[in-house]
């Protein structure tokens, strides 16, 4: 499934420029990209928690697939700093299982792949 970037117009105050970009769904409806090129800084919140494991359930990202996608169209973006938003705890230790039953969930509903339980015609 491609993805069209929706850019909205930037907004610029004085000297400096924020860019807006929906990339299509991921973590929630309408969760945008949010690049200040002249600062070098990306902020994209609730789908990359860098050094962090996301929280349980992938988050409760609406859409897994352009949660992922997401991760991809963040390196196309030129920047220094990155703003995550929510880093409370580490996690791992409690949220491997729910983030794999999501993922795997997302497989099989978002993306119609049930794996080795899947049949074939």
């Amino acid at each position: 499934m491609s993805t069209t970037v929706r850019r909205r117009p930037d907004h610029r105050a004085g000297e400096h420029t924020v860019r807006l970009e929906y990339p299509g769904p991921n973590h929630a409806e309408g969760n945008s990209f949010i690049h200040a090129p002249g600062r070098r800084v990306l902020m994209l919140v609730d789908v990359i928690f860098a050094g962090w494991v996301p929280f349980s359930n992938l988050s409760l990202s609406a859409f897994v697939p352009g949660v992922l996608r997401a991760h991809e169209q963040a390196l196309s973006y030129d920047f220094d700093h990155f703003v995550g938003g929510h880093v409370r705890l580490g996690g791992a230790d409690v949220f491997t299982l729910p983030n794999a039953w999501a993922m795997a969930e997302s497989l099989r509903l978002d993306l119609n792949s049930l794996g080795p339980f899947s049949t074939v015609p």
